[in-house]
């Protein structure tokens, strides 16, 4: 919830990893839209051990510039949060999805 200011269009990718408390992406509803990274992906969440939610991205809308990477989230059981991504672009690995 201290990112709750962050609203809009980030021109960037966003990578939240390795953060073994986090639970949730609460306050961040307001991101609509990513850009992405130099390895092609726009949004990347990784290795979160009690990462349960991704409901707190629902705001994120349309097509996304870059590949959507989710690994190693043992916590995580469901993508609900994520329905409003319409469409998602390549990283450099050829990949616009991962999911493990």
């Amino acid at each position: 919830e201290g990112l709750s200011g962050l609203q809009g269009e980030l021109p960037g990718a966003l990578v939240i990893k390795d953060n073994p408390a986090l639970t949730s992406f609460n306050g961040l509803e307001s991101i609509t839209w990513l850009g992405g990274n130099a390895d092609g992906n726009a949004l990347v969440i990784s290795s979160n051990a009690a990462l349960a939610s991704l409901e707190g991205l629902s705001g994120l809308q349309g097509e996304l510039p870059g590949a959507l990477v989710i690994q190693d989230n043992p916590a995580l059981t469901s993508l609900h949060g994520l329905e409003s991504i319409r469409g998602l672009g390549d990283n450099a690995d050829g990949n616009a999805l991962v999911i493990s």
